[in-house]
């Protein structure tokens, strides 16, 4: 059964998010009944997922989605009603979006140049960033060092999945924009 797996998916979720948000049950319940209501079970768990990721970016807070984010999200989501037209998923994407820095919200615009791969090198990916300059680096840094944490950032945020690594198993040989991040960027970029 699809909903009893999807319920299952967001229980697990559940037990992974930060006790300040794990306590409030009120948040859980209706957060839980707003997924449920808004997708299926790959929405469900593309929603989470990324809605974890934003959640546990960075220890000094950068970027970080913030409690009071997630309970505007889902106050929105629920006050649409179950016929409405939310489309919790781009919600959750403009919320992680709306989270990078204008380099990188750059270099994940970039991508949309790559529509009929079925895989990006990152290494070629990373080279081209830092070329075209399209990330911002540190002092001592170098522009593809700068454009490596930019590749590992959108990685981690569930932006670019990984679809091959290398001999080591522990780098990203190649990755993939899922289609509907894809879309999602495509009508940000227009």
């Amino acid at each position: 059964d699809d909903g009893a797996g999807a319920e299952k998916n967001i229980a697990i979720v559940v037990t992974l998010l930060a006790e300040d948000l794990r306590s409030d049950k009120t948040l859980i319940e209706d957060l839980q009944a707003v997924v449920l209501r808004h997708g299926d079970n790959a929405t469900i768990c593309m929603v989470m997922e990324m809605l974890l990721r934003a959640l546990h970016v960075s220890p000094q807070g950068q970027g970080r989605v913030s409690k009071e984010e997630v309970k505007n999200l889902v106050v929105a989501a629920s006050s649409s009603g179950a016929g409405a037209d939310l489309d919790l998923r781009k919600q959750m994407m403009l919320l992680c979006y709306s989270k990078l820095s204008r380099d990188y919200k750059s270099c994940l615009q970039y991508l949309t140049a790559f529509h009929e791969e079925k895989s990006i090198s990152r290494t070629s990916l990373v080279r081209r960033w830092a070329a075209e300059r399209l990330v911002v680096k540190e002092e001592k840094q170098s522009y593809e060092e700068a454009a490596e944490m930019c590749f590992t950032e959108l990685l981690f945020r569930g932006f670019v999945y990984p679809v091959e690594y290398g001999a080591a198993g522990n780098k990203v040989k190649s990755c993939r924009m899922r289609d509907e991040v894809k879309n999602f960027v495509d009508g940000i970029s227009k």
